[in-house]
């Protein structure tokens, strides 16, 4: 019988009940706090890995694994992420377009979380989508 030698660490699901909690505990007129509820946000409806997300340290920014804010689309209906690496796509080989629709007057809905952490954070279109 074979054992494993490296059990994977197990990560609980994120469900739409844990962000409601999640958000008891943010104010999102602070910048840091918009920022990783839009994180979370866009990570759940989109189905992202966090290395999809955000790089692991300001330092480790690369351009070609992580999001820049030219890479999300924006209007009232809903946001366009475009994407050209995940676990599954490392060389560039084809472009992931995904649809996030709005959700209007949901304390959920991703696109105005997005639009807040725009006002709250301005940046460049080359800077990470996600600084705090």
């Amino acid at each position: 019988k074979k054992t494993l030698r490296h059990r994977p660490k197990e990560h609980h699901p994120i469900t739409p009940e844990f962000l409601s909690h999640v958000r008891q505990f943010l104010d999102l007129t602070v910048p840091k706090d918009a920022t990783t509820w839009t994180v979370l946000l866009i990570g759940f409806f989109a189905y992202l890995r966090r290395s999809n997300l955000v790089p692991p340290s300001a330092k480790r920014f690369d351009n070609t694994k992580h999001l820049q804010r030219r890479d999300i689309l924006h209007a009232e209906e809903g946001l366009l992420i475009h994407h050209t690496w995940s676990k599954t796509i490392q060389a560039n080989e084809r472009d992931l377009i995904i649809p996030i629709l709005a959700i209007p007057g949901s304390p959920l809905c991703p696109v105005a979380a997005y639009v807040n952490m725009l006002q709250l954070c301005p940046a460049p279109l080359d800077a990470p989508a996600f600084l705090l």
